[in-house]
């Protein structure tokens, strides 16, 4: 697919690009290059400052071809950010700031990468036919990529979040990669270009006590106890938000545990399971003893006052201060080399880049904070939450990947976190979908907790949350006890488990909220029809599909 144009604004200047050859200027030169790769086209972009520029934005257009595209899908800012591919007009602009580009309904956004889906008579491209035109960043270690489609016009704009940056050296400012195909080709050759393949989990059960807070030491026993003698295959016990003093003060455990979380760890190691944790390394509450202690340690804006994350107020850690990495080195090689945890889920990640120092952007700050992480971690299994997914890419072995489907309700401090108003049966499941092709691409998914108990669920939306997410993820997360459940709801789980690791091949939006998704289980082909609407919706051959029902048929 070609470039319709290209454009640069330097020191409030615009230039016009072109491929293929160095474009000289009086304070730069820009060696913009267009290679065909991997049954697609690479666009690269090197910047070459003769003197020190600021950089206001760097744009690369494309015009879709007529007929206009069935769905847009460009995905959220972060990975609890909802996304889905909608209809041209009824789009909305994604989270993560609009780039100085035109925003309101009808205009669709994100970041990273995105696709358009051809209508029903197809596109031809380069004289093949295409269902999907694929448009993938394969370089966020400089700065997020932007996309910002226009239905009115057909125009795509792919700008990088650079604004505002100074520069005073050679900068490889983009690297986009495009393509056409099916949705299945055009990932898989995505894939390849990042080659980033991730560890991979083996499908499983996880215990939580996200729901349980406040979870006390106390009842750990009885927990370990109902989960092993339950003969489900849970794999690990993971310490939710909540086992720590305060935010920020992670080295103090809360009075719930007051042998420590070492003891924890060794208890769940004793039982045979393997123990997770939740922190967000780069925030603190105000009112925590790292924020009294420390208070040079944290950003700060122009005026002098702090900069806060969430409706919480937190204030973020200055990745770069000196002493900040090494107290960051601290605190984890307690929690994996101490303690022994198995995992560590990083939370809050976006906050660590919200205000980057002056040369860098927010994709490199979130770049070198997760490769800290990495580093740090050594061993250790690395999940991320709330993370821009560009930067994930290759640093971490599993991202929290939609809105919370399906959450216990909260109590206290909890209910303030940022990600705690998010609980949308609806938005996460429909982003989970249309993440699916991440999942064993480019890490594993996980899409938040099922439940089989909460009666502010109907049981068809549980039984459907439950059987989506054995599908679109490798670790299913719950915080039941599993010596609650009926001997119906038993069934049902041990169903579900039943379709984890099944390979899925495609998943269709046939209108709404209504999915199929085509499947192979055990070498078996399946179609898994989905209704996520509130009426019911007629499926050629089958039975009508009830408001939040979930059906399984044979294809064979």
């Amino acid at each position: 697919m070609t470039i319709h144009q290209a454009t640069l604004n330097v020191d409030g200047k615009e230039y016009t690009l072109h491929t293929g050859k160095p474009s000289f200027f009086d304070t730069f030169y820009v060696d913009f290059q267009q290679e065909a790769v991997v049954g697609g086209l690479r666009y690269t972009v090197f910047l070459h400052p003769k003197q020190d520029i600021f950089i206001q934005h760097l744009e690369l257009q494309f015009r879709l071809p007529d007929p206009a595209p069935l769905r847009f899908f460009a995905n959220g800012y972060q990975s609890r950010s909802a996304c889905v591919a909608a209809q041209p007009g009824d789009g909305a602009m994604a989270d993560g700031g609009s780039l100085g580009l035109p925003s309101g309904k009808g205009f669709q956004s994100g970041w990273t990468y995105a696709w358009a889906q051809a209508p029903a008579q197809g596109w031809r491209v380069e004289g093949q036919k295409a269902d999907r035109l694929f448009w993938g960043s394969l370089n966020e270690q400089t700065g997020f990529t932007f996309f910002h489609f226009d239905p009115n016009t057909a125009l795509l704009r792919v700008r990088k979040d650079m604004g505002g940056l100074s520069l005073s050296h050679s900068f490889p400012a983009l690297d986009l990669w495009t393509s056409a195909g099916t949705e299945q080709e055009v990932f898989d050759r995505w894939f390849k270009m990042l080659d980033a393949p991730p560890r991979r989990l083996e499908p499983s059960l996880v215990w939580t006590t996200q729901g349980r807070t406040p979870f006390y030491e106390k009842d750990l026993e009885t927990t370990l106890n109902h989960l092993t003698s339950s003969n489900l295959p849970y794999i690990m016990v993971f310490f939710a938000e909540g086992w720590q003093k305060n935010l920020g003060d992670w080295r103090q455990t809360s009075t719930a545990f007051p042998s420590g979380m070492g003891a924890a760890v060794q208890q769940v190691r004793q039982a045979g399971l393997k123990a997770g944790i939740w922190l967000a390394p780069f925030v603190a509450a105000q009112d925590s003893q790292l924020v009294r202690q420390n208070p040079e340690w944290f950003l700060k804006e122009i005026s002098g006052k702090n900069v806060v994350y969430g409706k919480q107020q937190l204030f973020v850690l200055n990745f770069y201060h000196p002493e900040v990495q090494d107290y960051l080195h601290g605190l984890l090689h307690i929690i994996c080399d101490k303690w022994g945890f198995n995992v560590v889920q990083a939370g809050m990640m976006e906050a660590v880049c919200l205000a980057p120092p002056s040369g860098k952007t927010r994709g490199q700050v979130m770049h070198e904070a997760l490769a800290f992480l990495r580093s740090a971690c050594g061993k250790t299994w690395l999940m991320a939450d709330e993370v821009p997914l560009g930067s994930a890419i290759g640093q971490v072995d599993a991202v929290r990947c939609c809105p919370e489907p399906l959450s216990p309700p909260r109590t206290g401090w909890l209910n303030r976190l940022p990600w705690m108003k998010k609980v949308d049966v609806l938005g996460g499941l429909k982003t989970a979908l249309a993440r699916w092709q991440l999942n064993g691409g480019l890490w594993n998914n996980e899409n938040g907790c099922f439940t089989l108990l909460d009666h502010r669920f109907t049981p068809e939306q549980q039984q459907t949350a439950l059987l989506l997410q054995s599908l679109l993820g490798q670790w299913l997360w719950t915080s039941d006890d599993p010596n609650d459940y009926t001997a119906e709801q038993r069934c049902e789980l041990e169903d579900a488990l039943m379709w984890q690791g099944s390979k899925i091949l495609l998943v269709d939006e046939m209108g709404p909220g209504q999915y199929v998704l085509t499947i192979l289980y055990e070498a078996e082909p399946y179609k898994v029809f989905v209704n996520l609407t509130a009426g019911p919706i007629q499926v050629a051959g089958l039975p009508d599909l009830l408001p939040w029902e979930t059906m399984v048929v044979s294809s064979s």
